[in-house]
């Protein structure tokens, strides 16, 4: 009807075989279904690299890719794409190798509610990749993801990323803004514009098996329900967000009451560690109930290092500024705070306890500690732990 054809703008597929697909160019395609359809179901790959302008009605994701095993390589460009979902490229194949990769170079917008900006997603071995080759943003619908880059295999190669540190995006979500899945493969997201949630976390990076999860980057990121400004888990994984003297240089603002990070190892058997560290553009808002949240349930170590503040001294965060924890009464290992920034705390400025049978240590390097409660709490609960040290440092400069 109209400018726009009936079904699909272009709709290519295989049915079996070894053959590849691919559609590129960078004219203008507006379809009533998908603008671009791509399904392969040999064990060839699928490549979608069209940089015009991409659209589709409600109801159809502009680009959809299905692959039965095969590599998926889907490009955006700057004539941005738009349709009821943005692009979703799926390798449906249980053993398949191919990787599923989609590169942002401009806008892609969802306009149905349950649809994602993007969702790429593998059930085989291969890794899933999401990145930026240019500037632009993602918006999924207001009841899903912005983007959804997830792996269901339990291969130790099946890798999820999402960087998008090359060029500046910017995610929008109404469930979560990013959204990164994996088992026993790695789980890294690094933002780089400002990523904003809805119901759900700004970043929810989690590994169910043996999958280390890092999140980084400098997108400030703003949550309007109750979830986590950055939420990373992992079941016997380390995870870290923020790397030794690289912390998370973006502000987080969960406005609707959750914390700023939450960083959690769920096994009891893990000796993976948990690591958080904040930049010197690291902020956390007063709107968060506990500002950084670090808890490991198996024998790994713990340690933040704040390199921002926390809260303000007019709006402290609704709980602790700063809460450390081993909750494994068999762990060894040490919980560390390293305060280098101010904390501003309805109830403790920094918490921090073991039940285990390590230590607990608290470096006051910089900054004021402002607390309801104690400035600085440093626990160990354990009666078996006899050799355990406490130990706290305050430096000349910092006050509480």
């Amino acid at each position: 009807p109209g400018d726009k054809v009936d079904d699909r703008g272009v709709n290519a597929s295989i049915n079996s075989g070894v053959g590849n697909i691919r559609i590129t160019g960078s004219g203008a395609i507006h379809a009533v279904n998908n603008a671009i359809r791509a399904t392969n179901f040999g064990s060839g790959s699928t490549t979608v690299a069209d940089t015009g302008s991409l659209n589709s009605d409600a109801g159809a994701f502009a680009i959809s890719v299905n692959n039965l095993g095969g590599a998926i390589d889907v490009t955006t460009g700057p004539g941005g794409v738009t349709g009821g979902g943005g692009v979703q490229a799926i390798n449906t194949g249980a053993n398949g190798p191919g990787a599923v990769s989609v590169h942002v170079g401009g806008a892609i917008t969802a306009i149905d509610a349950v649809n994602m900006g993007i969702l790429a997603q593998s059930s085989g071995t291969g890794t899933v990749r999401v990145d930026s080759v240019g500037a632009g943003n993602v918006t999924g619908g207001s009841l899903a993801d912005g983007i959804d880059a997830v792996t269901t295999s339990a291969a130790a190669s099946a890798d999820v990323t999402v960087d998008l540190s090359a060029f500046p995006v910017s995610v929008q979500g109404g469930a979560d803004g990013i959204h990164a899945e994996g088992i026993n493969g790695g789980v890294a997201v690094i933002t780089s514009g400002l990523v904003k949630a809805g119901s759900g976390e700004g970043v929810d990076a989690s590994a169910s098996g043996a999958g280390n999860v890092l999140v980084n980057g400098v997108g400030n990121i703003v949550v309007t329900g109750s979830g986590a400004g950055i939420r990373a888990t992992s079941l016997t994984g380390g995870v870290s967000v923020g790397q030794t003297a690289h912390g998370y240089n973006g502000s987080i603002d969960p406005q609707g009451g959750g914390d700023g990070i939450d960083a959690f190892i769920v096994n009891p058997a893990s000796s993976g560690l948990v690591y958080v560290e904040t930049g010197a553009t690291g902020s956390i808002s007063g709107k968060a109930a506990i500002g950084i949240l670090a808890s490991n349930q198996g024998l790994g170590t713990v340690k933040v290092v704040t390199g921002a503040d926390i809260g303000l001294s007019s709006d402290a965060v609704g709980l602790d500024g700063v809460r450390a924890q081993i909750t494994n009464g068999l762990n060894l290992q040490t919980v560390e705070v390293d305060a280098g920034a101010s904390i501003y705390a309805s109830e403790n400025g920094v918490k921090a306890t073991t039940v285990g049978l390590g230590g607990v240590t608290v470096n006051q390097t910089a900054g004021t500690i402002s607390a309801g409660k104690d400035g600085i709490q440093a626990t160990i609960t354990n009666a078996l732990n006899v050799g355990g040290n406490v130990v706290v440092t305050t430096s000349n400069g910092a006050a509480i």
